[in-house]
């Protein structure tokens, strides 16, 4: 239970702080809470069993997914935050690509993979590659202007 609570809060935030300059104060406190909330949320639907979990998905799938959907949400709709999308990033299109893939996958298998408690795993990282794609796509402002500057100086 406390390793669903620390990832499901944790998660986004940190990967964003390392690689995501974009992202603001609002959607890191927004993830926190989120993540948290919906792996306890979870948990209480599954009446508390260490084993046997609600639509056999486990808690922290669902609280870090989340998490990283929280996080990239309200960076995105957050007024205060300056980006520009990047489309020439080719390791977005592979995250992108990697999304859709699995997200097949998951519907392609559902009985297979929910039986065996595996598809809150491949939503997850479904949504992981759908996150490495946005942080890829959408940039800081500055380094728009940064790149601008680089060009004109060619």
């Amino acid at each position: 239970m406390a390793w669903t609570f620390r990832n499901s809060a944790t998660f986004a935030p940190v990967v964003a702080a390392l690689f995501w300059p974009v992202v603001t104060k609002r959607a890191v406190v927004t993830a926190l809470f989120t993540g948290f909330a919906s792996g306890l949320l979870w948990y209480y639907l599954g009446d508390w069993h260490p084993n046997e979990f609600f639509l056999n998905i486990h808690p922290v799938w669902v609280g870090s997914s989340v998490n990283v959907l929280s996080i990239t949400l309200v960076t995105l709709l957050d007024p205060g935050s300056k980006w520009f999308v990047r489309p020439a990033d080719r390791f977005g299109y592979f995250g992108l690509l990697g999304g859709v893939i699995l997200a097949g996958i998951n519907a392609v298998y559902f009985s297979p993979l929910h039986q065996n408690g595996l598809f809150g795993l491949f939503m997850f990282a479904s949504i992981l590659c759908l996150f490495i794609a946005v942080m890829r796509f959408i940039r800081p402002k500055n380094e728009k202007e940064q790149l601008l500057r680089d060009v004109a100086d060619l």
